[in-house]
């Protein structure tokens, strides 16, 4: 803990996050955009493995403009494994406790692990050796990592995640609704301020939010601030139009 909340710690992260271009939803969506996009556009970006792998695929992305190569960092790194477990819950009868022993069977067994390294997977059976497509050809290293990190304590991955929070690269958005007639048909516009309040929720009160609303014409209800300040004005504006809330 005392590591994760040093002021160096926090330091270090912000200065990443200084060079974040944006965030996205996977890997595979990173992976994507640097392939298909080369690096003018993103030269870097943490990545699995297999994705290293697939950007050989010329099928896949005939114009990746650069080789792409796994850097594995000498402090080491996590396995990012795929568990499976068989559930023990008054749920699970005898039927499907079996079922799911059979299932775990069959992915363990051979032809199934190396069917996992073809798409560049590392097997988990230690008997199937790494090779092909697992090769410095296409930019991974089978003797890499040297170095594996245990996974951290919950408390201590909770504070590396408020960590990341406070030093993150604030994101800019503006919310724009229709609120004409139309709208109203099906609950649509009840829709879209449920979505929209689960979205809002996952910004910090640091993120800047602008929200227009539009019919015939558009009105402002806050300009681009920080979310703090716009939930604000959201509450206040609720309460004296029949403009939607969408934080209040």
């Amino acid at each position: 803990m005392a590591d994760v909340q040093s002021p160096e710690v926090g330091q270090f992260m912000a200065d990443v996050e200084r060079n974040i271009i944006h965030y996205g939803e996977s890997t595979g969506f990173f992976g994507r955009q640097m392939f298909n996009r080369g690096p003018s556009y993103l030269s870097a970006a943490v990545l699995y493995e297999n994705l290293v792998v697939e950007s050989y695929d010329q099928t896949r992305y005939p114009n990746r403009a650069l080789p792409v190569v796994a850097i594995y960092p000498s402090e080491g790194t996590f396995w990012s494994d795929h568990p499976f477990a068989v559930l023990k819950a008054p749920w699970i009868d005898e039927e499907l406790s079996a079922a799911a022993q059979t299932y775990l069977d069959f992915l363990l067994e051979r032809p199934q692990q190396e069917k996992a390294l073809q798409y560049g997977f590392r097997p988990a059976d230690p008997n199937v050796a790494l090779s092909a497509p697992l090769t410095a050809e296409n930019g991974v290293d089978i003797n890499q990592p040297t170095t594996l990190l245990e996974v951290p304590e919950a408390e201590v991955t909770e504070a590396v995640r408020a960590v990341w929070g406070q030093n993150k690269k604030r994101v800019d958005v503006h919310i724009v609704l229709d609120i004409s007639g139309s709208m109203n048909d099906e609950g649509r516009l009840e829709q879209a301020k449920r979505a929209l309040r689960t979205f809002v929720e996952q910004l910090g009160d640091e993120d800047f939010l602008a929200f227009t609303v539009f019919s015939t014409e558009s009105t402002t209800v806050s300009p681009s601030s920080e979310l703090a300040r716009s939930a604000a004005t959201f509450s206040d504006r609720s309460k004296t139009s029949s403009l939607p809330a969408i934080r209040a």
